[in-house]
């Protein structure tokens, strides 16, 4: 009996240690970015519901639509603010973004990621392990630039994309991404290559969402860095699970920042009877991605998939060239 029970057991330890095994490797996601088309996306939060969010709708329709927009686009590559999985430690959970981004992966584009709180969710070491595995671009400081070129010698966009994790890291890791942010952000306006910089954060300066708060030190330090170099035309953020738009500064000199978290988790409310920051969008608020048109000039196109299930375009946004700040928001 005593043989039988330890063989019992030798077997079940086995079958788990197969099912862990039996996962498929992560698969190729980055690539090198030709900038054939013009344009490229960015979007974000599109982890599932998780089992403990009953009060929130299943949005798996939403974000499957999302990324057969995605690859019906087919744009230079798609940009992830954060927030893939619901629990980055799950690899079953990246298995399950795996499976269903197939169809972004087949149509070629390439596809990266910032991190959002979700994807760093559990065990943090093997959330990066698991994270890393699929986009490397995620070194140390876990931020990144990518570049897109334009068509025109000299004259590529630069998107910056910043980790904002910070309730997870150590005071000495903010300060060594804020300087890595000024470095980068320094290099990029001596760059005479670089014609339009993004920042790309996951969470963002300003939200009017009932259950989210704006980030402090994207406010203060990503943002008041924008201030101060001329190329930065604009703030893209997530974790808000809709879209808002607002603007810092006078028109003509201000740097926009939006808020695109509608990439196919369960949507949010926003409080629009009392605001705390004035957003001047004031359209339909459903699954949505950016698409980000080179230009000349820089266009930030959003596109909202409508109750029927058609995608339409709701908000075109040209950022200003800037000289001077002043206003805010409020």
């Amino acid at each position: 009996m005593k043989r039988l029970v330890r063989l019992r057991a030798w077997v079940a330890l086995a079958v788990l240690a197969t099912g862990c095994r039996g996962l498929p490797p992560a698969p190729t996601y980055e690539a090198p970015i030709a900038g054939a088309s013009g344009a490229f996306v960015v979007y974000g939060d599109s982890r599932p519901r998780m089992a403990a969010e009953v009060w929130r709708d299943d949005a798996t329709p939403g974000r499957l639509a999302v990324i057969a927009r995605i690859a019906e686009l087919r744009p230079d590559f798609a940009l992830n603010s954060g927030d893939l999985v619901a629990q980055g430690a799950d690899r079953n959970d990246w298995a399950q973004y795996d499976r269903e981004t197939a169809p972004i992966r087949d149509a070629g584009v390439p596809m990266f990621a910032g991190l959002g709180n979700h994807d760093l969710a559990g065990d943090e070491s093997e959330a990066l392990r698991n994270a890393r595995a699929r986009f490397p671009s995620l070194g140390r400081l876990r931020s990144f630039t990518l570049d897109e070129p334009t068509g025109v010698p000299g004259a590529s966009v630069r998107l910056v994309v910043i980790d904002t994790n910070f309730r997870a890291r150590e005071d000495d890791d903010a300060e060594e991404l804020t300087a890595w942010l000024r470095t980068t952000l320094d290099a990029a306006e001596r760059d005479p290559g670089v014609r339009d910089v993004l920042l790309v954060t996951h969470h963002p300066p300003f939200t009017n969402a009932a259950m989210h708060g704006p980030s402090l030190w994207v406010r203060e330090t990503a943002l008041g860095m924008a201030k101060s170099h001329w190329k930065v035309r604009a703030i893209i953020s997530g974790h808000v699970h809709s879209y808002e738009r607002f603007r810092d500064g006078n028109a003509g000199e201000h740097v926009d920042c939006i808020v695109s978290g509608g990439g196919g988790a369960p949507l949010v409310t926003l409080n629009r009877d009392q605001p705390a920051y004035r957003d001047l969008y004031d359209g339909p608020r459903g699954h949505n991605i950016l698409v980000i048109r080179t230009g000349p000039p820089l266009t930030i196109e959003a596109q909202v998939l409508t109750e029927d299930g058609r995608w339409e375009v709701v908000d075109r946004i040209v950022p200003g060239r800037r000289r001077f700040f002043s206003g805010s928001p409020h």
